[in-house]
């Protein structure tokens, strides 16, 4: 039978294991969002280059609001997607916790 003192050696050695492990996912999922708005942040700047280079070239006022509608679609398409993606990593998350805490 093992002593109190083996007992608390092997629940502190479980719970420093769980920790690392909590911080492993923590830094993971940090990663994965960093990466995720570090390319959602490339890809507005591009698009907002283009949009502002087409605009400055309209004739007319209603060029540009032809063209401004013509942004919002891709706009939209993009928030989605980068709404989808920070969902997912969220979730893996969640789930990756989940399991630990168990």
């Amino acid at each position: 039978m093992p002593t109190v003192i083996e007992q608390m050696t092997a629940a502190q050695k479980e719970n420093i294991n769980t920790t690392v492990a909590l911080a492993g996912i923590a830094a993971t999922t940090a990663e994965k969002a960093l990466d995720l708005n570090v390319a959602a942040i490339k890809s507005a700047m591009t698009t907002a280059t283009e949009n502002g280079k087409a605009l400055a070239e309209a004739k007319d006022v209603q060029g540009i609001t032809a063209m401004q509608s013509q942004f919002a679609q891709p706009a939209f398409e993009a928030l989605a997607s980068y709404l989808k993606d920070s969902y997912e990593i969220m979730s893996e998350a969640q789930n990756e916790f989940g399991k630990i805490v168990e």
